[in-house]
């Protein structure tokens, strides 16, 4: 039915449709920190304050190879002959960082709840120290980070959640693989470099000297790479990332079926 025009005055009650939709907003945000809070019982992590900063020492058991970041909690790795960590939180809330030890794998977990009401300047964060690993899983939002450079054989870092990986590493062979949003910057050396992208996340590595690199920009991936070869580069391109790369390496073979581009720098 088309409707007519017409010359009558529009009609205003109180605060009008948008007042009644900021009210309606106003009310479904109250209900849900209401909610929230309501299944906070006495001994909840949401009503304890973070209490004053301090640093914890844990026993960990030597011959570590893997590890696995849950969310909420950054990692620092310090090459050590040593195996132990350090946990630095507040007072009234550092019971809730977790170690759960499956053979060679550290599994690190953040068990606090309405961490959302708490700053996010307040440290929750494990510093290990550990000989050498083999594998480190980002599963969440935290970070990791290494405390100078970590002197390692082959070593895999997965970024399968929304941290970073900010590393300094001197490898022979050195695998990446990203998944989601995270970034990953690394320095240091590598004798080869295996990249896999395949999310939003961008690689910066080209404060890393390799001789190889070969990689997969597949075509879920929308991160671009940065990376530096003296010898082999070669790979696809197949999403909208794009690969820029110095040190004038001595091969090059890339394919390009996506949107990305090759830029040399």
């Amino acid at each position: 039915m088309q409707m007519g025009y017409t010359n009558l005055p529009p009609q205003v009650n109180g605060a009008g449709w948008f007042g009644g939709l900021l009210g309606l907003s106003r009310m479904v945000a109250g209900l849900v920190l209401a909610t929230g809070l309501s299944t906070c019982g006495p001994d909840s992590t949401c009503l304890k304050s973070t209490g004053s900063i301090i640093t914890e020492r844990r026993e960990v058991a030597p011959g570590l190879t893997h590890i696995v970041m849950f969310d909420n909690v950054d990692l620092r790795l310090v090459q050590d002959s040593l195996t132990y960590a350090e946990v630095r939180a507040g007072k009234n809330l550092i019971g809730d960082i977790g170690f759960n030890r499956q053979g060679y794998t550290l599994e690190i977990s953040n068990s606090s709840t309405c961490n959302w009401l708490r700053s996010y300047n307040t440290p929750r964060e494990v510093t290990l120290h550990l000989p050498r690993f083999r594998k480190i899983l980002i599963l969440g939002y935290g970070n990791v980070s290494t405390v100078g450079q970590f002197a390692l054989d082959t070593v895999y870092f997965d970024l399968n959640g929304r941290g970073n990986f900010d590393l300094n590493v001197k490898a022979r062979q050195l695998f990446i693989d990203q998944d989601d949003v995270g970034d990953v910057t690394v320095r240091g050396e590598a004798t080869q470099l295996g990249l896999f992208l395949a999310g939003a996340g961008q690689l910066f590595a080209q404060g890393l000297a390799t001789e190889r690199c070969y990689f997969d920009l597949t075509r879920e991936s929308y991160g671009s790479a940065y990376v530096r070869s003296s010898g082999n580069l070669g790979g696809r391109l197949k999403g909208e990332g794009s690969l820029y790369y110095s040190g004038s390496p001595s091969y090059i073979d890339i394919v390009v079926t996506g949107k990305g581009r090759v830029v040399p720098q």
